[in-house]
């Protein structure tokens, strides 16, 4: 691995473990103290009595998504010499992702609570997370190419690989589900059996990507058009 390697993926690893820890915050805290599913008038009370949360929740998830960007940057020119069209599929499934997200925040971010009332910023709330959940079958079709990359091309990253389209593969199964409305319920009983790999995936290939680059572990450079 040359220096730019190592430094790219360090950068990268770093972004991922940033992005999970920035993620808990900005949704583990903030949101899910703000939202109260099947509650409209008590998520408007919330909002109305932490107000603060909300900046925390729009400030967090703006710097995921540039986060986001910074991964989709750092993983294309890590594997652009392992396949040219896949790591631009790689790439552009994040992108797309990111896309998707930034709509999403959008649909609180944009809100003026002094001029909405409870069942308008409760439908904003949940167009959030409807707009993120489609966002997130991008992300898991990102994660599986990505392992697919790895577990073809990059030698010592067959767990990590696994590790990745095992989590593409919860996420497409989640998420998919979760647009139809008739298995929403499943889709939340998928979730909570399958919020492990979802999370250990992308995780331990961050984890893979600084040991990698600290080790100066070399990629490949196959190029494959």
């Amino acid at each position: 691995m040359t220096l730019n390697q190592s430094k790219t993926a360090i950068y990268t690893g770093t972004s991922l473990v940033l992005m999970a820890i920035i993620a808990g915050i900005g949704y583990g805290w903030a949101f899910t103290s703000i939202y109260t599913e099947g509650n409209p008038a008590e998520t408007y009370q919330h909002v109305l009595q932490q107000s603060f949360l909300l900046t925390v929740f729009i400030a967090c998830f703006s710097l995921i998504a540039a986060l986001d960007g910074i991964v989709a940057w750092g993983l294309f020119r890590l594997t652009k010499t392992f396949h040219s069209k896949l790591a631009h599929a790689v790439a552009l499934t994040r992108i797309f992702y990111l896309i998707v997200l930034l709509i999403a925040i959008s649909r609180i971010g944009l809100q003026d609570i002094s001029a909405t009332n409870a069942s308008g910023f409760y439908y904003s709330c949940r167009q959030f997370l409807s707009v993120w959940s489609a966002g997130l079958v991008f992300f898991g079709i990102h994660l599986l190419l990505w392992g697919y990359l790895f577990i073809r091309y990059q030698q010592g990253a067959k767990l990590t690989a696994a590790l990745l389209m095992l989590a593409g593969v919860a996420y497409l199964m989640v998420h998919g589900l979760r647009a139809v409305p008739t298995t929403q319920d499943l889709s939340r009983q998928l979730e909570t059996v399958l919020a492990l790999p979802m999370a250990v995936g992308e995780l331990y290939a961050a984890i893979w990507l600084i040991y990698s680059g600290v080790r100066s572990v070399r990629f490949s450079r196959k190029i494959v058009s």
